[in-house]
């Protein structure tokens, strides 16, 4: 399973184990998040795609809040996802929006926002080497 995470410097993809969703949503913050040592266990940064100015930052978080999919995110999905691979985001409007222009399955839910939380909570520290090289 892959978690697509949009931080303020760029798209980031991780990796982690399926058995992740099988987990309570009131219980994998403290079971995966609660410091960074068990984040990184679990959720491995395995792509990254740094935002080239402020301007693109900004156009790729207004696509996302409209449900849609911009030139960069699908370019970044096409290379890095295949398409038997399951993909977690965050926006279910942006969610359909991958579905339908991607075609792939994806999943957005309660237990997923949760995910982005803890992965938020220890940003810093899971893509630290990416971010400071952006």
């Amino acid at each position: 399973m892959l978690v697509l995470f949009e931080s303020p410097a760029g798209y980031g993809l991780f990796k982690c184990d399926d058995k992740v969703m099988e987990v309570d949503k009131d219980k994998i913050y403290g079971k995966y998040f609660e410091d960074s040592t068990k984040a990184a266990k679990k959720f491995k940064l395995e792509a990254f795609s740094a935002f080239s100015d402020t301007a693109e930052a900004v156009a790729c978080a207004t696509a996302a809040v409209e449900g849609s999919v911009g030139k960069k995110l699908a370019k970044f999905i096409k290379k890095n996802v295949t398409a038997s691979d399951t993909l977690l985001i965050a926006d279910k409007a942006q969610s359909e929006g991958i579905k339908e222009k991607v075609k792939m399955n994806v999943i957005s839910n309660d237990l997923s926002l949760e995910i982005f939380r803890g992965i938020r909570h220890n940003m810093e520290d899971l893509m630290k080497d990416e971010v400071s090289s952006a």
